[in-house]
């Protein structure tokens, strides 16, 4: 407890809690940052490239200090969440707090405090890795924090494509070139300009923002392609919504999409389900916050 914690309890003064405590001998307040254990990266190669992909799509990290580099990622998907856990508890305790946003109302941001080991993220990458298997490595972890699979319909059968949007053209261009060497069809193109303005429609209203990088995205739509990408990503995937949509994507016996489709909507519709009661934990555990940051503010008056 901090020296303010036990002065409220007793309750004495600040100043005879902290001489109590130097009459007991040489003491230490704690520190949230002091308490969080972080350990060492492994070192391994294919989970380096995978932490690259996510950290080239939504997940950040930045230098908190000297000796912290803190990985964090805001989400509003259960799957984003269980991603995060599985892929940083092994190297620091990772931490979920509720926030209050304009576009979903309420949403989780899941962050972890690593040590310096981890610095190679806190630079966006610049460049995909050549060989083979780090590429996919690095593909599986761009697809799973900020790659699309779609399913849709094409007279009467189930078509597919695998999307990828970034502002980073050379990032993508240098992936364009890397799945053309693996005989893929890969088509990249201006998703929007400089300058243009974009609605952004939230639970209270709307808001107009204007892009200060053009946005480009990177598509694959011949469906054996997507399914031999499919078929190379799935095991290197962690991200529960997407590992079920290539299971659907390599489905080839119900290829039609009278078959298909229900099946599409089933899994759209769950999704739609879990990530709403998601918001709805956090707006929960928003409230609940604020209301006891507010008990405690009316003690400290007293």
């Amino acid at each position: 407890m901090t020296i303010r914690q036990i002065a409220q309890q007793v309750p004495v003064s600040r100043i005879f809690v902290r001489n109590a405590l130097l009459e007991l001998g040489p003491l230490r307040v704690a520190k949230k940052n002091r308490e969080l254990w972080r350990g060492a990266f492994s070192g391994n190669e294919k989970e380096r490239a995978y932490l690259m992909g996510l950290r080239a799509g939504d997940v950040n990290a930045f230098r908190q200090s000297s000796q912290v580099v803190v990985g964090r990622v805001s989400t509003t998907h259960q799957a984003m969440l269980e991603l995060f856990q599985q892929t940083f508890a092994p190297y620091g305790q990772c931490i979920m707090e509720p926030r209050k946003v304009f576009l979903t109302g309420y949403d989780w941001q899941i962050r972890v405090q690593l040590n310096n080991s981890f610095e190679f993220l806190i630079d966006e990458p610049i460049r995909v890795p050549t060989e083979r298997v780090l590429l996919y490595e690095f593909l599986a972890g761009l697809s799973d924090s900020d790659g699309c699979w779609c399913l849709f319909e094409d007279k009467g059968k189930t078509a597919c494509a695998f999307m990828i949007s970034s502002q980073s053209k050379n990032l993508l261009t240098q992936l364009k070139k890397a799945l053309e060497k693996e005989c893929f069809h890969v088509y990249l193109y201006r998703d929007r300009e400089k300058g243009a303005t974009k609605t952004m429609r939230g639970v209270a209203g709307t808001r107009e923002i204007r892009l200060t990088k053009d946005s480009w995205r990177l598509d694959i739509h011949r469906r054996e392609e997507v399914r031999v990408l499919a078929r190379r990503l799935l095991p290197l995937s962690r991200h529960r919504e997407k590992i079920q949509k290539m299971c659907l994507i390599l489905d080839e016996v119900n290829e039609l999409w009278e078959s298909m489709g229900p099946r599409v909507s089933a899994l759209k519709d769950a999704t739609k389900e879990q990530t709403a009661r998601t918001i709805k934990r956090a707006e929960i555990e928003y409230k609940a916050r604020q209301s006891m940051a507010g008990l405690r503010g009316r003690r400290l008056d007293l």
